[in-house]
């Protein structure tokens, strides 16, 4: 798996929302209110909706783009497949969500908020914290040391240097987000974006 396969494959926010779907529910949709699995899936229609510019006072219209929700035919609680993970409230598409995890963790020497920036065309305060985020989940995965394969390790790039390693690292490090609790932004650590944000270190060598 390289990061042509991981723009091919989340591509469109079904395929986002479906991977997502079944790293978080192996064994099927479950209701986040009363854990019943009576649950459909519909698709809510893109809208807009008029929000005032906290700045200018203006009354704007804001796009709403179309959403995959699910409903419990039990509590009638509708949900997404992000509700309550730190995927959620991001205002930030799944898709720039996996291409970042991928960027991360396919880097031989780290990759630096300012690359991601870059990379994804966000701001720069977006990517510091996006970055922040998988490396806690990195850092995760190599301290339960659940198996040899999920860590970070040196692989050989295929042909024009496009990168790739075991895809179990990739959704080990989902997995690892989704059980990473919501933090806000401001929260995180105390700490404020810096254009001098270091770099995730490299595989250190065991003897």
């Amino acid at each position: 798996m390289n990061l042509i396969d991981v723009a091919k494959q989340f591509g469109t926010p079904e395929a986002c929302n479906g991977f997502l779907e079944s790293m978080r529910w192996p064994d099927g949709v479950e209701c986040v209110r009363c854990n019943s699995k009576r649950v459909s899936k519909f698709v809510k229609k893109a809208s807009t909706r008029a929000r005032k510019n906290a700045k200018t006072g203006a009354i704007e219209t804001k796009p709403v783009p179309a959403r995959i929700l699910y409903v419990c035919l039990d509590c009638k609680r509708q949900f997404s497949v992000t509700e309550g993970t730190i995927f959620n409230h991001t205002h930030l598409s799944l898709e720039k969500w996996y291409m970042a995890t991928a960027l991360m963790v396919y880097a031989k020497k780290g990759v630096s908020a300012m690359q991601l920036q870059r990379d994804l065309g966000t701001a720069y305060k977006t990517a510091w914290y996006l970055s922040h985020r998988i490396r806690k989940a990195m850092d995760l995965i190599e301290a339960a040391e659940e198996e040899p394969a999920i860590r970070h390790v040196r692989v050989k790039s295929i042909v024009a240097n496009i990168p790739k390693v075991p895809r179990a690292e990739f959704e080990a490090v989902t997995k690892a987000l989704l059980a990473t609790p919501p933090t806000p932004a401001s929260a995180i650590e105390g700490k404020r974006p810096r254009k001098s944000d270091a770099k995730r270190p490299g595989p250190q060598k065991r003897g």
